[in-house]
């Protein structure tokens, strides 16, 4: 049974692996390998002592495990689909000025770091390569810019508690403290990104910057005169929510999920409000509800 069980496991995750080749979906044979070790498991115990209802027992304690960090990831990409629906990132894009290249990959870096901090990696990543695109028009150099990106992205999620499912998955199973995991990685952290933007910035020309986009063009919705002020609004609120949750672990011993379905509860509210208010029905998807169905469901 042992060896069936590895068999189907390795298999499993080569097929994971390859999912760039076989142009199926990781989920796919996630979801397969997880049904087959179950079934196996069940079929080929001959303890006598461990019965169906123990099996039963042990699936359920597994099941609900998972469950904590798949409802936690729900919340979480949740707010920051709220979050982008509104704009909100259009914000801090616009925001962002530099006189010439090596200092717009030095802005961009610690951009990403610190976003991705809160955000997941995929989520800032994207951001961030939509800005590439409308600030650097050579494709060579956006490459690097999106190298440089993707790194930063990567080590600025590792460092805090709620930046990289890897780190989400240790924290809500108490084998690290948010605490310590800040204190012990953000300076490591902080090395991995600052010697690859140093050797990134040696390999641009120190250019002046020259949108290929106009200053006015926003990455968000275009649609009236209330989204300057809803986009700052949702963003100050959906980032709100995100860092209350390791306050409300610490604060009360509950799980993370608890946390982020509270906050995601108070935005619902808000924007049910802002979409009565406003009127923005039929306007922009400004409902938790449609946010939903935009998230990256297979990857949870």
């Amino acid at each position: 049974m042992v060896t069936l069980m590895l068999i189907v496991f390795v298999l499993g995750y080569i097929m994971i692996a390859f999912e760039h080749v076989t142009h199926i979906n990781k989920a796919t044979f996630a979801l397969l390998m997880c049904g087959l070790l179950w079934a196996i498991y069940a079929l080929g115990v001959n303890d006598p002592a461990i019965t169906h209802e123990v099996i039963s027992e042990r699936l359920i304690t597994a099941l609900g495990d998972t469950c904590e960090i798949v409802i936690f990831l729900i919340g979480a990409m949740t707010i920051v689909e709220l979050i982008d629906k509104y704009g909100g990132f259009g914000l801090i894009i616009n925001r962002i000025h530099a006189k010439n290249k090596r200092g717009m990959m030095w802005i961009l870096t610690f951009v990403a770091f610190f976003m991705s901090s809160i955000l997941d990696n995929m989520t800032t990543t994207i951001i961030m390569v939509m800005m590439l695109r409308r600030m650097i028009s050579d494709v060579k150099e956006r490459w690097l810019f999106a190298c440089i990106i993707v790194i930063a992205a990567n080590s600025g999620g590792a460092w805090s508690p709620i930046g990289d499912i890897t780190t989400i998955m240790l924290w809500m199973k108490n084998y690290v403290s948010s605490v310590d995991l800040v204190v012990n990685l953000i300076i490591p952290c902080i090395v991995s990104v600052v010697i690859p933007t140093f050797i990134g910035t040696r390999m641009i020309k120190p250019a002046p910057m020259e949108p290929i986009c106009a200053d006015n063009e926003r990455i968000g919705y275009h649609i009236n005169e209330h989204l300057p002020k809803l986009s700052r609004a949702i963003l100050i609120c959906g980032v709100g929510g995100l860092l209350f949750v390791p306050i409300f672990k610490a604060a009360t011993g509950l799980p993370p999920y608890m946390g982020i379905l509270i906050s995601l509860s108070i935005l619902w509210l808000i924007t049910e409000l802002v979409v009565r208010r406003y009127k923005l029905d039929g306007k922009m998807e400004g409902r938790i509800s449609q946010a939903l169905k935009s998230i990256d469901m297979p990857t949870i």
